[in-house]
């Protein structure tokens, strides 16, 4: 599978807005596209919904620093399909913010992190209307580090809601079966058209959100945070052998497919037996899990007296910190030859780009970086093996997040969500809802796995 090309638009022109004679609802997306690959997929849906609703206005705002280009990326996601020459679809960077529409209902889903500058011209945009706040990630998470209680704040008191992920619980996981089963069905198909070039551009969106899921669902598995520059108590639960370690959790749900007679569904003695499991790997993965527990507690990585981390949220032992990262390793060395070493991962807006451009860096005492190309080939053939396993083990890769963010924003499946009342001292109260595990999945109308 081949990556899809990108170009940067020289100029950008967003389509003109819809007619003021009044739409049921303007839908308005702060999304940061290009990060991930939920977002992607989220956008995919929003702009079927809205194609086949023409009483309801989209709008998609890429926040990204390379917004034009996420803008173009995403219109070849779609094989080539722009939603945007629709009236009532309108997609744009924050510098091109196009006048508020006349609508009934106003709603705003934040998927993306902000600056301080867009949210003062997102609170300016709805001056004079009430519009709904729907906030994607508990506050301090990545999309509400800064920049979003001004927006919460002046949402309508009963209709601002953080959708909180709930350390990687909080949403279904993207599998190649399901992607394509909920590209198959009629909505979809209606929103992409029936003929020829619809079925076509629809097909190709198929494979290339698959093949970008696969990307980022590697990445992920494979990469960690960089702790030579970030403060190793804000990642180190991220690896831990826990269930609250998102990490760790994604190398768990894979071992479980590639692995039935030795994972099960109790984490300690699955760790243990994966110890034991080729054991000739253990010397080569302790010397990497040294040197990144290292790395993390020279960047301020500390335990209490009982042995619990100095993390914000989620405190675990170093015990469970290198088991889950030697667990990682050796999940990824034995199910696809992933050669036993420290990849680099990335961060919002910082994705190291070897994970698509295949030119791998190596770490070379305290410093990441591209020394040579030994490891290009073996994560060439890793990756090819993980494309054939995961479809046919069919196995769960990345959290759809955004796209359960998207749903509750859209009204469906709210009896699957749990609903509390939520504020702090300088967030007004509003509401906290949380999916329930196991209730929704990828294929809509689809409530149970």
């Amino acid at each position: 599978m081949s990556t899809f090309s990108t170009f940067v638009l020289s100029e950008f022109a967003p389509a003109e807005p819809g007619e003021s004679k009044g739409y049921d609802e303007e839908r308005l997306i702060d999304t940061d596209a290009g990060e991930e690959c939920d977002d992607e997929f989220t956008l995919i849906e929003e702009c079927c919904y809205a194609a086949l609703r023409p009483n309801i206005m989209l709008k998609v705002m890429f926040t990204d620093k390379h917004g034009a280009t996420e803008i173009d990326k995403f219109i070849q996601l779609c094989g080539g399909k722009d939603f945007s020459t629709l009236p009532n679809i309108e997609f744009f960077t924050p510098e091109n913010l196009t006048p508020r529409t006349t609508a009934r209902k106003y709603s705003l889903l934040q998927i993306g992190p902000n600056t301080d500058k867009l949210q003062d011209s997102l609170i300016a945009y709805y001056a004079g209307v009430s519009y709904n706040y729907v906030l994607l990630g508990m506050p301090g998470t990545t999309n509400s580090k800064k920049a979003f209680k001004k927006l919460w704040n002046g949402a309508i008191v009963d209709e601002r809601y953080i959708v909180d992920t709930a350390n990687g619980a909080g949403a279904f996981k993207f599998k190649m079966s399901t992607i394509e089963s909920r590209l198959s069905q009629s909505d979809v198909k209606d929103a992409f058209g029936r003929v020829t070039e619809g079925r076509a551009q629809r097909a190709m969106c198929v494979a290339r959100i698959k093949e970008h899921v696969a990307r980022i669902g590697f990445r992920n598995l494979c990469g960690r945070a960089n702790a030579i520059f970030i403060p190793g108590k804000y990642i180190a639960h991220l690896i831990a052998a826990d269930a609250r370690g998102a990490n760790f959790q994604t190398a768990f749900g894979v071992a479980q497919k590639m692995f039935p007679s030795i994972v099960s569904d109790d984490i300690q003695s699955s760790v243990d037996n994966m110890r034991a499991y080729k054991p000739e790997f253990n010397a080569e993965i302790d010397t990497v899990v040294e040197t990144y527990v290292a790395f993390m507690k020279a960047k301020g990585l500390a335990f209490d007296n009982d042995g619990y981390s100095n993390g914000p949220r989620v405190k675990v032992t170093e015990k469970q910190i290198k088991d889950g990262y030697g667990f990682i390793l050796k999940v990824c060395r034995a199910a696809f030859g992933v050669p036993i070493a420290f990849f680099v991962s990335g961060g919002p807006g910082k994705w190291e780009p070897q994970w698509f451009d295949g030119k791998f860096k190596q770490l070379v005492d305290d410093m990441y970086e591209r020394t040579n190309d030994a490891l290009d080939a073996p994560m060439a053939a890793a990756f090819q093996r993980w494309l054939q396993e995961i479809e046919a083990m069919d196995i769960e890769t990345s959290p759809a997040y955004d796209v359960v963010g998207a749903r509750w924003s859209r009204g469906e499946s709210h009896e699957h969500f749990l609903k509390e009342t939520y504020h702090q001292e300088d967030m007004n109260t509003g509401w906290k809802v949380t999916m329930k595990k196991g209730k929704v999945t990828m294929k809509k109308g689809h409530i149970t796995l």
